[in-house]
């Protein structure tokens, strides 16, 4: 799974007193994501400060998730936090966090064991650069040097998939014309990687649900080099009142079959 909080899933506050923000918002999104019991999740915008391994804790707590890491990002506060659900037929053997250029955020890298699948798979995890679709570029053509790894691949990335769409009507021209820029995602496609998604045909919107003036489209996906055969599911989380301007997306992978 990948779900961007929105500033961590607090509201009331700013700067390094995070640690009184009001997190109702926070224990709702987490009410949501423990019915849904990931094995692997990544929570982009885990803006907690300088408390942002305590509450790691706490919510690995709420999720009944036994492994957590938190990769630092470059710009405002916007970690990335990756849990995993550990247990026999699934442990960590290490991690591997990108913190710098041309990574605007960060790229999260976990290398996983799973029970019955040759070799190692990594969980990988990024934030693609909110404004920059040169950026954004950059960071697939980095992600692309994975395509000989058994990868999942999750992000928040800032524009739009390959054949989207979508309904332009009172949105900034400048905004489109940056959000709708493909060639991330035509770079992803080229090193195959596999979105899933659009490989089950599933391309409902992951943003763009918050109010009038807003571009739908899928800014949030999951991606992998594992053999298509393997993908069993996915879909994208229809709450009916959003807690936040992203929507959870998962996928369903046969990993270790």
């Amino acid at each position: 799974m990948s779900y961007n909080l929105r500033d961590g899933g607090l509201d009331g506050g700013t700067g390094s007193a995070e640690g009184w923000r009001d997190d109702t918002r926070l224990k709702a999104q987490m009410a949501l994501l423990r019915s849904l019991r990931p094995d692997l999740l990544a929570l982009q915008e885990a803006k907690w400060g300088l408390h942002g391994s305590s509450r790691l804790k706490q919510v690995a707590k709420w999720l009944d998730m036994t492994w957590t890491s938190l990769a630092p990002s470059n710009f405002y506060g916007c970690d990335i936090a990756v849990l995993v659900r550990e247990s026999n037929d699934l442990a960590v053997t290490n991690e591997r966090h990108l913190t710098g250029p041309p990574f605007v955020h960060a790229h999260a890298d976990i290398e996983l064991r799973v029970t019955g699948h040759v070799g190692r798979l990594h969980f990988m995890a990024g934030h693609a650069a909110p404004s920059s679709p040169t950026m954004r570029l950059a960071e697939s053509e980095m992600v692309g040097v994975y395509r000989h790894l058994d990868v999942i691949y999750v992000a928040d990335f800032n524009a739009a998939a390959i054949g989207e769409d979508p309904d332009v009507t009172g949105v900034d021209p400048l905004q489109v014309a940056r959000k709708l820029d493909t060639r991330p995602a035509e770079e992803l496609a080229a090193a195959g990687f596999c979105d899933v998604g659009a490989h089950v045909g599933d391309r409902a919107p992951t943003v763009g649900h918050t109010g009038q003036g807003q571009l739908a489209y899928r800014c949030d996906r999951i991606y992998t080099t594992l053999p298509r055969d393997r993908i069993v599911g996915y879909h994208v989380v229809q709450e009916e009142r959003p807690l936040s301007d992203h929507r959870p997306v998962c996928a369903d992978i046969a990993v270790g079959r």
